[in-house]
């Protein structure tokens, strides 16, 4: 069986689990890219033509540790990679697809974890003021959206999959439906959230809740973009993801309350170890 039929009843297996779009995207393109390199490298795309020598010569290659840009990736990318790989030939053979395992002796690689980057309530108080300036349709849109998620700490993803039905702005409540591993949460919105939703929703009724200029659902990576856009407005140079905004919101709450369990909740993690990032957070600043 070629790879790319076995990756595409993947790719719909991933979706029929209930996982999030951006994990079945990362499964797509990691797994595309070893494709391309089995039938560059090896000369077939066969899953049966890739054996653990030759995935661990993939591993290690340009196509898998570098960017496009050249630049190496970061030790937490390559493990999602690795992590990709196994989960995929798993399936693969619990499927029928190969007689064996190729992925059964790769492991992650022991890694620190990533420090926790969240703005500084003067970095806030910058962005907000830029964000005060919007005028543009997409503008206000951006607004909405980075104060949604620093005013409830939800992930980009689940922000961008949130549609206008899954909002009660009478009772303050927002219903999370796509979260990592599946989860599902209800969130609270406070009274400034919920007059800037009430302005930005209008007289809609359903469909998605934050979409581009053409009509269509908005992207993480024009999030990513206009994120960076709007930090340079603001004056903010340290660099910052959108995921800044939900560590603010937790060590926001963290600081303010001094209650793990409390933020756990908040931030939908499994285990409080989770969470007790963001207590040595706040305690360095």
């Amino acid at each position: 069986m070629k790879i790319q039929d076995a990756l595409a009843d993947y790719l719909v297996q991933l979706e029929a689990d209930g996982r999030s779009k951006h994990t079945v995207g990362q499964y797509s393109r990691f797994l595309t890219q070893l494709g391309l390199w089995m039938e560059r490298v090896l000369g077939s795309p066969e899953l049966d033509a890739l054996r653990h020598q030759e995935l661990a010569r993939f591993l290690v290659s340009d196509d898998a540790t570098k960017k496009v840009d050249g630049k190496p990736k970061k030790p937490s990318s390559m493990n999602a990679l690795r992590s990709c790989v196994r989960a995929f030939f798993i399936y693969c053979e619990v499927a029928d697809y190969t007689a064996k395992n190729p992925a059964r002796l790769v492991k992650r690689a022991v890694v620190g974890e990533p420090a926790i980057r969240s703005l500084s309530e003067r970095e806030v108080g910058l962005l907000r003021s830029a964000l005060a300036q919007a005028t543009s349709p997409s503008e206000r849109r951006d607004r909405v959206l980075i104060e949604l998620m620093l005013r409830t700490g939800v992930r980009l993803a689940s922000a961008l999959a949130l549609e206008v039905q899954e909002l009660e702005l009478d009772d303050g409540l927002a219903y999370v439906l796509h979260m990592k591993r599946g989860k599902q949460m209800t969130v609270r919105l406070d009274g400034p959230l919920v007059e800037l939703l009430r302005e930005h929703v209008g007289d809609e009724t359903y469909g998605p809740l934050f979409l581009n200029d053409d009509g269509e659902p908005l992207s993480d990576r024009s999030v990513q973009r206009r994120f960076k856009r709007w930090l340079d407005r603001a004056g903010i140079r340290r660099p910052a993801s959108p995921h800044a905004l939900r560590h603010t919101f937790a060590t926001r709450m963290y600081e303010q309350t001094r209650d793990l369990e409390l933020v756990r909740v908040a931030m939908g993690h499994a285990s409080v170890a989770t969470t007790g990032r963001y207590a040595m957070t706040a305690r360095g600043r």
